[in-house]
């Protein structure tokens, strides 16, 4: 299963002519650039349109200038947004939010692999940006056409899912490119390149699943019983992920195109397979199918065997027919906690710019996983003048047999200052409820909240305190009331935020210190700053 994602909006004629450009422009950088940042940790991101070395299409849909807008290699530079940006165009590249979650990126385009010109291209910045980006991308060097294009990529993933290939269950992408390349035109064997690690492969599943039983039809509301097993393999142990995906459904906004939904994923939970069997529980939402009418839903189901690599899929269309309602009490939405930058966090204390995030949700009724007309998936903001928000549904991973736990962990970008995180969910019902943390950053080194726990100490103690940022050195040094140095601790490349450090309370000699007042000194550095902080503990046996 590939989940799809699409963004629709409306298109006004009137913007076809050179004077439309800047409207289509400033509606593609609000409405569509934000998409390619909170989707880009998907599995696959396909471009294809028109486009030419660091741009996606004339109104400049995912961009990342070279080296200045009147440079020659790129006319459609033109400085549109001078007044929001300054002299430069903005780098989409590095406000990606995919933090170690690489996509494969083809781009069907124009010179969008031009390796050979004297500065980057978008090919090779998305490999190269740290932390994020992309693992593996695609490009033409040269000028293409779309048709021999589209037709090189089809026939790519065409050999990637073919089913004389996946009994081998690794189908490298580069001997898929390769075949297909076989069959292409000249222009695209000589122009298109492969940058990144051609020996990756997609993962095909190599058996098949069955269901031994499973309800014809359900309400909505109540809990979904499944068993299954993996076809032949009774020594098959590990996992499956079993999903509920939605019905299709028209919905029509303003205009004149209405929008079908496919397979949303509404619930999913995750079971342990025994000796190649399975059980599992999901409920089905309210919000399922268009309304009260009668509906289906359908069955994903994926399981795999890490110890041997074995992996396994169903291969059949099982839907199950939900009619009416089944009662319920619940009025309450997910309890949601929150955490950021360690697990050690505490609300307001300081955070790194590139913060991870941990989410846990827990609800009775399970976890909505999908939005609706009365619901929200489950969202995080960053609030303030620089906030956004994002979805991150898609990283929601349920605990091992209990489909009301589930947790969330991921990147985000902090700007400075002060700012909180908010976190969204619903469940099944349409309960929905909000949790939130504060959270600090900043753009120099400073510690806070500096003590030692316990104090007084007996044998030993813990050094705690909040850094500003990521600290590259740290030194903790001791000192008896006199001024002779007794204990140095050194410590390297430590998380902004909260920090604590062991210390088993001997001397340079290994000794156990007497009773009495001593002095410390933290000395953090990072690059070229330096913070130091002072304070006393206390021998007391």
């Amino acid at each position: 299963y590939m989940d799809r994602l699409k963004h629709y909006d409306e298109y006004d004629p009137s913007w076809e002519n050179k004077d439309g450009l800047e409207k289509r422009t400033d509606l593609a950088r609000k409405y569509l650039t934000p998409e390619i940042y909170k989707n880009f940790n998907s599995l696959i991101l396909i471009f294809s349109g028109h486009g030419s070395f660091n741009v996606w299409c004339h109104e400049k849909l995912f961009y990342d200038w070279i080296v200045h807008p009147d440079n020659p290699f790129q006319e459609w530079m033109q400085p549109a947004y001078s007044d929001e940006y300054g002299e430069y165009f903005p780098h989409d590249v590095y406000e990606l939010l995919n933090y170690h979650q690489f996509p494969h990126v083809m781009q069907l385009s124009c010179n969008l692999g031009h390796f050979d010109l004297e500065v980057a291209v978008m090919s090779e910045k998305l490999p190269y940006i740290k932390d994020k980006g992309a693992v593996m991308t695609d490009g033409e060097d040269r000028l293409g056409y779309e048709n021999e294009q589209n037709s090189f990529n089809n026939n790519i993933w065409s050999y990637i899912f073919d089913s004389k290939m996946i009994p081998f269950n690794k189908v490298h992408f580069s001997m898929a490119y390769w075949m297909a390349k076989i069959e292409a035109n000249k222009s695209v064997q000589m122009q298109h390149n492969l940058m990144g690690d051609c020996m990756l492969y997609f993962g095909c599943p190599t058996r098949l699943i069955r269901l031994d039983s499973y309800p014809p039809r359900h309400k909505r509301g109540s809990i979904l019983e499944i068993d299954g097993a993996i076809e032949n393999e009774e020594s098959f142990n590990g996992y499956a992920i079993v999903q509920i995906a939605d019905s299709p459904f028209y919905c029509e906004y303003e205009g004149e195109y209405p929008i079908i939904y496919r397979d949303r994923i509404l619930t999913k939970t995750r079971v342990r397979v025994e000796n190649g069997d399975f059980h599992a529980e999901l409920p089905i939402p309210y919000e399922t199918g268009d309304g009260d009418e009668p509906t289906e839903v359908k069955l994903f189901i994926y399981a795999y065997d890490e110890n041997r690599g074995l992996e396994a899929m169903l291969n059949e269309d099982v839907r199950i027919d939900i009619e009416d309602y089944s009662s319920s009490s619940d009025t309450q939405g997910p309890l949601i906690t929150v955490k950021a930058g360690s697990q050690n966090f505490m609300d307001g204390d300081y955070v790194p710019k590139k913060c991870p995030v941990w989410i846990d949700l827990k609800d009775d009724s399970g976890i909505l996983l999908a939005d609706s007309d009365i619901t929200s998936a489950i969202s995080l903001e960053v609030t303030g003048e620089d906030g956004y928000e994002v979805d991150v549904t898609r990283l929601f991973e349920p605990e091992v047999d209990d489909y009301t736990r589930g947790s969330i962990h991921c990147y985000v970008d902090i700007p400075e200052g002060e700012h909180q995180i908010r976190v969204t969910a619903s469940d099944i019902f349409g309960n929905e409820s909000t949790s939130s943390i504060d959270v600090r950053t900043s753009s120099g080194l400073s510690l806070t909240d500096v003590m030692n726990c316990p104090n007084p100490m007996v044998d030993e103690t813990n050094f705690t305190f909040n850094a500003s940022k990521d600290i590259d050195e740290l030194k903790i040094m001791v000192f008896t009331s006199s001024g002779r140095l007794i204990k140095t601790i050194e410590e390297r490349y430590l998380n902004a935020g909260y920090n604590e450090i062991h210390w088993d309370g001997d001397d340079f000699n290994g000794n156990r210190l007497a009773n009495g007042f001593y002095l410390y000194k933290i000395i953090a550095r990072t690059g070229d700053e330096k913070y130091e902080a002072y304070d006393k503990l206390i021998v007391m046996r």
